[in-house]
């Protein structure tokens, strides 16, 4: 099929610390976004920013760069505790030569685990963060229980938290669900696991009959102009992006031409030092400024908006 259509992949990262959508893939880091509803897409997330990807090695780029951006803490409990739920999502937009357009999206998620304050032994801001991943958490429960027992026409609280609804298409799009839970092994911690296997429970019990939809055919005429736009823009930073990957390879080449040339010989007449001398002084030179501009080539690359 990939012979028989164009395809682009992208991808984007955020958290939601404190009930506040923040972008981990954006230069500038990006704070507070906005959730609305979208009449054509859905969900949507104002100003998220969405880079095109390669291959794997991009994919974990992006993922460790959101990583170095996520809010952390030490408590008592863990040295290095997440303090935000994160949303990982790969998309890829596929353009077909009839005309048609067709969407999917891989959503990873991280939800940071519930706390309880006298292990965690976290005070102000801390504790803040706490209670709003318990008071997350506790809204997405209630509609993994709802959907649980099959009552999909029952009132869901999606707008109870950021986390709900954004994760509103996946809960109950057409999509397929899979939960991988862990569990404190300490007798002490028996409550919260028995809470986290009861939440597994209700995930696992969620039927969800997800089937590959129609591509977006030309009479859709509005939402297909979106996203062939997208799909233009998206191309055209792959063909940026490759044309920096080759200036970077061309430079680095340079400079380990320049880095290898051999050293200085020794020290002429002199009546020809002056001259020697300056011409030794722009040979070394070189080194310094061919690795300063592949590290400014290299920089541009370092995500791009969508």
């Amino acid at each position: 099929r990939a012979t028989l259509s164009d395809y682009v992949i992208s991808v984007s990262y955020l958290e939601i610390y404190n009930e506040v959508v923040n972008d981990l893939m954006a230069k500038k880091r990006g704070r507070d976004l906005k959730v609305f509803d979208d009449p054509t897409e859905g969900v949507i997330i104002d100003g998220l920013t969405s880079s095109p990807v390669h291959d794997e090695d991009d994919v974990l780029k992006f993922l460790k760069k959101g990583e170095k951006a996520r809010h952390y803490r030490a408590t008592r409990a863990n040295n290095r505790s997440s303090r935000s739920h994160t949303v990982f999502r790969i998309r890829l937009l596929s353009n077909d030569p009839s005309g048609a357009v067709s969407v999917s999206i891989l959503t990873l998620i991280d939800l940071a685990g519930s706390e309880c304050l006298s292990d965690t032994g976290t005070a102000g801001s801390g504790r803040s963060e706490g209670a709003n991943i318990n008071r997350s958490l506790l809204a997405l429960s209630r509609i993994m229980s709802i959907l649980s027992k099959g009552n999909n026409s029952s009132h869901l609280p999606f707008r109870d938290s950021k986390l709900t609804r954004i994760l509103q298409p996946s809960l109950v799009g057409n999509a397929r669900i899979a939960c991988l839970c862990t569990l404190n092994p300490e007798a002490s911690k028996m409550a919260e696991s028995h809470n986290t296997l009861v939440f597994a429970a209700h995930a696992s019990s969620v039927t969800k009959i997800a089937v590959v939809p129609n591509a977006i055919e030309p009479s859709e005429t509005e939402l297909l102009a979106k996203y062939k736009a997208q799909f233009a823009r998206l191309q055209q930073l792959l063909r940026e992006n490759a044309e920096y990957r080759a200036q970077i390879a061309e430079l680095k080449a340079q400079l380990e031409q320049a880095q290898s040339a051999p050293p200085p010989s020794p020290a002429p007449a002199p009546a020809a030092a002056a001259a020697t001398a300056t011409a030794t002084a722009t040979a070394t030179a070189t080194a310094p400024e061919l690795e300063t501009k592949a590290i400014e080539t290299a920089q541009s690359l370092d995500g791009y908006d969508a």
